[in-house]
């Protein structure tokens, strides 16, 4: 990881590969499912196996472990898309920021 990658964080991220649907771009509906990379509080790396654009708005479900507190729990959230790598593999990275969350219906 770079130093301007580093720079670049607001808050600390937490590696955590973690099951993601995207379900929106730009108010439209989509599936794909995929996974993330790390997380904060205000944003998100996750992988694609298509390119998305800088500035891109989506929604997307997170599926949390289960905790002593819940079984596994999926939450809702809105973002921004900040920037997009390719990966070299076909696929890509999206480094985003997190507009909004909630808890999903079941």
């Amino acid at each position: 990881m770079s130093a301007k990658w580093d720079e670049r964080r607001r808050e600390p991220r937490f590696d955590m590969r973690l099951p993601l649907v995207l379900t929106r771009c730009n108010d439209q509906p989509v599936f794909k499912n995929t996974f993330s990379r790390d997380i904060s509080s205000q944003g998100i790396y996750f992988y694609l196996d298509s390119e998305m654009s800088p500035d891109v708005s989506f929604e997307f479900i997170l599926t949390l472990p289960p905790s002593q507190m819940y079984a596994s729990l999926r939450m809702r959230y809105a973002g921004r898309s900040l920037r997009v790598h390719p990966l070299g593999d076909g696929s890509f990275g999206v480094a985003a920021v997190i507009k909004s969350r909630g808890i999903a219906d079941a």
